[in-house]
């Protein structure tokens, strides 16, 4: 259904001017709202990306577990390092792995054992003196028994 521009009236122009010019107005809206739409949408996902981001690369409590882990890290470090550096000692006071060992390791060695070899006595003796007293203890009333059973054979 054409209309002829030659046929039409000034006023049917306008009328049907101003009509076309009242749709492509509301195209235009609708263009508009729908791209504000999208573009609040997106953004709103940029938003969630970011705070997602940001407490994951700059909470505190993160940073604080990342202290505490790299700490953990440490201590376990210097505590296997320390039980091997006893292991170490162990071997050398039972005689073993003495190869490495300088002369004056050797001579240190030496040292700690003479040392721990006295103690060893030291303790060994005290404990059989106690033992001694102990059994000096349980003797004398034997002893005394024995003093009273012989004086009555005796007459005494």
């Amino acid at each position: 259904m054409q209309k002829s521009v030659s046929s039409s009236s000034p006023a049917a122009i306008s009328s049907t001017s101003s009509e076309a010019s009242g749709e492509i107005e509301r195209e235009i809206d609708t263009f508009w709202s729908n791209l504000m739409v999208q573009f609040v949408i997106k953004l709103t996902r940029v938003m969630k990306t970011l705070e997602r981001y940001q407490r994951c690369c700059f909470n505190p409590q993160d940073n604080n577990n990342e202290r505490e882990t790299q700490s953990w890290y440490q201590e376990v470090s210097k505590l296997k390092a320390k039980f091997e550096s006893l292991q170490r000692t162990q071997r050398h006071l039972l005689g073993e792995d003495l190869g490495p060992l300088s002369v004056k390791e050797l001579h240190n060695l030496e040292k700690q054992l003479e040392g721990a070899l006295t103690q060893a006595r030291q303790r060994k003796t005290q404990i059989m003196v106690e033992q001694m007293e102990e059994l000096r203890r349980k003797v004398q009333p034997v002893h005394a028994w024995g003093r009273i059973i012989s004086s009555e054979e005796h007459g005494w």
